[in-house]
């Protein structure tokens, strides 16, 4: 959904590794963290709990009943930190920002890729 023109990090699997993890039991969230190729906030999902954490720092553990809020609080991070998009990730979260949360966009980041999103977007929510 709302795919970014720029390809993700050769190191993630895919750009909404950047935003959203799954961990295997094997995995460790700390190593993990240390690794990864990009700095944005990162929602890492464990058996039981849900881990929020920005670059190499893990900020808050919540509990897992939550995952419906902590997309939000995810998005938090960038509002709260002044955090710029990943390349990768722009399109989509530009149309979270402006669709779900009501927020307004700057001029400069109504790009090609935003304004076809958010015209799928429409066709999509359309009643």
């Amino acid at each position: 959904m709302c795919p970014s023109p720029t390809a993700p990090h050769k190191k993630l699997g895919s750009a909404s590794e950047g935003l959203i993890r799954v961990l295997e039991p094997s995995e460790d969230p700390d190593m993990l963290l240390q690794r990864r190729p990009i700095t944005s906030p990162i929602l890492l999902v464990e058996s039981a709990d849900l881990l929020l954490a920005v670059g190499t720092m893990l900020l808050i553990t919540l509990p897992k009943e939550m995952i419906h809020q902590a997309p939000l609080i995810l998005m938090g991070c960038y509002y709260t930190f002044h955090l710029t998009y990943s390349k990768c990730l722009a399109t989509l979260l530009s149309v979270i920002q402006t669709e779900v949360l009501k927020d307004c966009i700057d001029e400069y980041d109504l790009t090609r890729s935003y304004k076809k999103a958010t015209a799928e977007w429409g066709e999509f929510t359309k009643e």
